[in-house]
């Protein structure tokens, strides 16, 4: 089947986006703690030349490039949405193919209420009905 991707909400995107850039943020502040341990046992200042700040404040470094890294690559997950959803608008949507048949979302409680209905319609069925009964007092007027 083929879908088309109409829109992206800007927050979801956002949210993917700055989780990613922690992960990277983290990643690189992992390196970034190794490099200086390596630099400290050499006793060079090799760090301060390319980061052009002194050793001490590698922990800081450290603690804010991944706070940093989720800001930044939040805010850019949000706009490239507001782009994805500008450009889709006007020139249509990436066109995605499934190999499965894929029932929609808000279709799935409708499909859950139908097949409920039809198991208590078939318990129904099987259950004999009495036939109403007179009572004594219709009988008596």
């Amino acid at each position: 089947m083929l879908f088309e991707l109409k829109k992206i909400k800007p927050s979801t995107l956002a949210k993917i986006y700055g989780w990613f850039g922690l992960i990277l943020g983290i990643i690189t502040a992992i390196i970034l703690f190794i490099v200086s341990l390596v630099d400290m046992s050499a006793g060079t200042n090799f760090m301060w030349l390319i980061f052009s700040y002194p050793p001490n404040m590698t922990r800081w470094a450290i603690i804010l490039i991944p706070v940093f890294m989720w800001i930044f690559y939040y805010i850019q997950g949000g706009i490239l949405a507001l782009i994805y959803n500008y450009i889709a608008k006007h020139f249509g949507g990436v066109k995605l193919d499934f190999d499965k048949e894929i029932t929609p979302v808000a279709v799935r409680p409708m499909i859950r209420a139908v097949e409920r209905s039809s198991k208590k319609s078939e318990v129904t069925k099987k259950i004999p009905k009495k036939k109403p009964t007179k009572s004594k007092r219709s009988k008596k007027k």
